[in-house]
């Protein structure tokens, strides 16, 4: 996805949590906006490892190779 590609989007983040956008940067990287009121920095690093490991779990299960069907 090029930068080019962005389309404008809305959050209404005032009962979140924690949020955390995800936007293509410059130089193939990424740019990071968070925040949310409710939980700390660690908490909310937890809970983001919670999901990456979640993310990952099903990455791996997705690209499992398959048992022949019989």
């Amino acid at each position: 996805m090029s930068t080019d590609d962005v389309s404008m989007v809305a959050i209404d983040g005032r009962d979140a949590l924690f949020f955390l956008i995800v936007r293509p940067g410059p130089s193939s990287n990424v740019l990071l906006e968070h925040g949310g009121s409710g939980l700390s920095k660690p908490q909310a690093a937890y809970i983001l490892r919670q999901v990456a490991d979640r993310l990952d779990a099903e990455s791996a299960a997705e690209t499992a190779p398959q048992p022949p069907a019989h």
